[in-house]
């Protein structure tokens, strides 16, 4: 037997290999807990589609007159939301269903905004008009005129804009019971506030 370069014989060479453990990590996902497949009723998914198409869409769209003012539909499809929101353990599905109602409820409130902002509008044009005729004379009144005999007088007076207002605002207020000091009140502040004078 011949040696090697290192003085070791072929005979008594031991080979040793070593062998390194290799761990391959797959991409498995953990199991969460099973829990009951969620399904709806036709009825929940009708609401569903309702709120969608009628309430919350109008509102993503700008389109406010046309939320529906019906409130007794409003409480069913409400009613019906938390129902089943209240039958779910999920809490992320409880969540939708509660942003779904909240949605519902912002779609109400929306309208009324709305609606509010209109009859605000009109009341200023109305105000405009008022602040119109006042400034033209139209509220001029005579108090007498034309009386019979040799003396002849004519009086005119013009409404300050604060009884003006109220008027318009208001109506004119029953007999013997006077212009109401409150309102009055709130109405001279929103004048002076826009720099007319209640009293000139």
């Amino acid at each position: 037997m011949g040696r090697s370069l290192f003085g070791i014989t072929a005979a008594n060479a031991k080979v040793i290999i070593k062998t390194k453990e290799i761990k391959v990590y797959r991409n498995v996902p953990v199991p969460y807990p099973v829990e009951m497949p969620f399904d709806l009723s036709q009825n929940v998914i009708d609401v569903l589609d309702e709120i969608d198409t009628r309430y919350t869409s109008n509102i993503a769209n700008q389109q406010y007159q046309l939320i529906p003012s019906d409130l007794e539909r409003y409480l069913v499809l409400h009613n019906t939301i938390y129902t089943t929101q209240n039958q779910q353990t999920n809490t992320n599905i409880v969540k939708l269903f509660k942003i779904t109602n909240d949605g519902l409820h912002g779609s109400i409130n929306t309208y009324a905004l709305y609606t509010s902002n209109i009859q605000l509008s009109l009341n200023n044009i109305l105000l405009q008009r008022r602040i119109e005729e006042i400034l033209s004379g139209k509220n001029e009144q005579q108090a007498m005129s034309n009386t019979t005999g040799q003396f002849t007088a004519t009086q005119t007076f013009v409404l300050a804009p604060l009884f003006s207002y109220y008027i318009v605002m208001y109506g004119m207020p029953a007999y013997g019971v006077g212009f109401d000091p409150v309102k009055l009140s709130i109405i001279s502040n929103i004048l002076i506030e826009n720099g007319i004078d209640p009293y000139a």
